[in-house]
């Protein structure tokens, strides 16, 4: 998926604006870790190590099914 992200990033964003674009994506990146890392830490906590990993998965299956319905992103390929 990194790879994807940054192929299209490239393609779609015109190059003036690139430097900007990509330092927003990573600010926005960036600063959601420590937040992902107290909510997976507290999962472990309570339910264990497989709830996290399941957990996971569903989100990122729920995720990339968001981004599929949206006929724009269908259509880039």
């Amino acid at each position: 998926m990194q790879t994807i992200w940054v192929t299209l990033l490239h393609e779609l964003v015109p190059n003036d604006k690139l430097g900007r674009v990509s330092s927003i994506d990573l600010l926005g990146s960036l600063s959601l870790l420590p937040i992902s890392y107290l909510l997976v830490g507290a999962l472990a906590d309570q339910r264990g190590p497989a709830w996290v990993f399941l957990a996971g998965g569903v989100l990122n299956l729920v995720l990339i099914g968001i981004a599929l319905s949206l006929r724009d992103i269908r259509t880039l390929a």
